[in-house]
């Protein structure tokens, strides 16, 4: 047997029951000011596992949740895990169409979801009208009802002795993609893949004195990642159900929580907060954010307060982080995606496959132990994307004299004017710095001429107005002409998914009509 199929016996549940025998009385979660020891966490999520075992659910059978962050959802992942059930966390912020489509896509066993979902996840059931249902229901928090058992009712004081050693192939998780261009698909993360991602961590972690606070949610890839980068070394989490400025800086204190990831939009929200400066953040290691580009002026807010701020580059794929900025190098590497991670391997390519000489532009590939095993159901999208080992991310990134690699955008969002190719997020960067926008997003347009232009979607600050004139003179003295948006839309808010990043398709399906 291989280093890495052994490795791969070991899941989550098993991480945490051996922190249960290390450090039992350490705590493991923080939710709502109450205290969850690591060997509390062990018996429930053996009792999760049990509940499943009794429920039917076998090795491979799929158990759908839809839950905000909340011990319940940490619990029954663990229990997924040594039972080897997958996990296929829901985003809270489907529609009951989208959250019928995964359930009849992932056909899960058992789906769970907490009282204050119950009205979408009804919906979402009725829609599976002839079409394969879970055949448990199972709510979190409410009432005694006709449509679903209640979670501590069908936890109860279940036990079972099962024996569950996964092999390498086996699956711990589907996670939907985010849908940013189209229709979700779920990537099919196994136990050896988390495994390695965790590992992957091991750089950058000082284990069980750390103190994490979760207000990205945990059904998306990175709120997940760094929870079980905790669990596996020892660490606390603070769990927040929902996002909140003031909570995050209260929770920043109270718990004295030493690394915080949030979207560089949850960033922008905690900085404006007018007494920001009057908390006490000293505990404060290291700021991480990701998911889209993060604007110069959030690195500037907090780096001028000496709090390390920096970016981690990861997706959905990946099983979470790729690429990271180390903390001694937030000063001097700001915007940086980051060098790779432990145990990951990146190239840049050109639209032959052929690598792109030093300082050139190219596709960002990655591999390791630690990417998904392929698209649930999908081999044909399985075999575009994983191409001789490789996966092609479709970023378009470049790479420094140093080995840092800085994403430009998009390959898919690229603008291409007259032969020129326009980045949106070099657009987008600049906009942001006008006085009177709040934020800012930018696409292609059809152009009668030029084939495609620049069109920005702005949000102005409150009270102030924006022109097409104004802005393209503003423009004009740091982007060269054609880069020089034609058209503009003001909007109240862009469409944005769970974790901050704008839906660009959405942007597109709406404005990018003809001239």
């Amino acid at each position: 047997m291989t280093e890495w199929q052994t490795a791969a016996r070991y899941t989550p549940g098993e991480w945490v029951q051996m922190q249960s025998r290390l450090i039992p009385t350490k705590t493991a979660l923080i939710f709502d000011d109450t205290n969850i020891s690591y060997e509390e966490l062990n018996r429930r999520a053996r009792r999760a596992m049990a509940a499943l075992h009794h429920a039917g659910v076998c090795q491979g059978d799929r158990v759908a949740t839809l839950l905000p962050n909340r011990p319940e959802f940490v619990e029954l992942l663990l229990g997924c895990s040594l039972i080897g059930a997958v996990c296929v966390p829901l985003n809270l912020r489907l529609a009951p169409e989208e959250i019928a489509y995964m359930l009849e896509d992932s056909q899960p066993k058992v789906f769970i979801w907490d009282a204050s979902q119950r009205d979408r996840a009804h919906a979402a059931l009725a829609a599976l009208i002839d079409k394969p249902a879970p055949s448990i229901a199972v709510e979190i928090g409410g009432a005694i009802n006709e449509q679903a058992d209640r979670y501590e009712d069908w936890l109860a004081e279940r036990h079972a002795q099962i024996t569950y050693q996964p092999r390498e192939e086996d699956l711990l998780l589907l996670v939907y993609t985010s849908g940013t261009t189209g229709g979700p698909k779920a990537a099919a993360i196994t136990h050896s893949n988390e495994l390695w991602n965790v590992l992957n961590a091991s750089s950058d972690l000082a284990a069980q004195n750390q103190v994490f606070l979760h207000t990205t949610p945990l059904f998306h890839v990175g709120g997940l990642t760094l929870l079980l980068w905790g669990l596996y070394y020892g660490a606390t989490a603070v769990l927040h159900p929902t996002f909140h400025p003031v909570a995050a800086l209260e929770a920043i204190e109270k718990h004295r929580v030493t690394y915080a990831f949030m979207a560089p939009a949850m960033w922008q929200a905690v900085m404006q907060l007018p007494d920001f400066d009057q908390y006490d953040l000293g505990s404060l290691e290291r700021c991480l954010t990701g998911g889209g580009p993060c604007p110069r002026h959030i690195y500037d807010f907090f780096l001028k307060r000496h709090i390390a701020f920096s970016t981690t580059y990861g997706l959905t794929e990946a099983g979470g982080p790729a690429l990271r900025v180390p903390p001694r190098d937030s000063w001097s590497k700001v915007g940086a995606a980051g060098i790779p991670m432990m145990h990951t391997a990146v190239r840049l390519v050109d639209e032959n496959g052929c690598d792109v000489a030093d300082g050139e532009m190219g596709e960002l590939l990655l591999r390791g132990p630690h990417m998904m095993a392929g698209y649930w159901g999908r081999p044909d999208e399985t075999a575009a994307a994983i191409r001789d080992g490789w996966f092609h991310t479709g970023d378009v990134a470049r790479q420094d004299e140093d080995g840092f690699y800085y994403i430009v955008d998009r390959k898919k969002d690229m603008i291409i004017a007259s032969a020129s190719n326009i980045y949106p997020s070099e657009v987008e960067a600049v906009l942001l710095q006008h006085p009177d926008i709040a934020d800012a997003a930018v696409i292609g347009v059809p152009h009668e001429s030029l084939g495609q232009t620049p069109a920005v979607i702005a949000v102005p600050k409150p009270g102030k107005t924006l022109s097409l004139p104004d802005l393209q003179g503003f423009c004009q003295r740091m982007l060269a002409e054609y880069k020089i948006p034609t058209r503009l839309h003001v909007v109240d808010a862009l469409p944005r998914n769970a974790t901050g990043k704008v839906l660009k398709h959405e942007l597109r399906n709406r404005f990018a009509g003809p001239t």
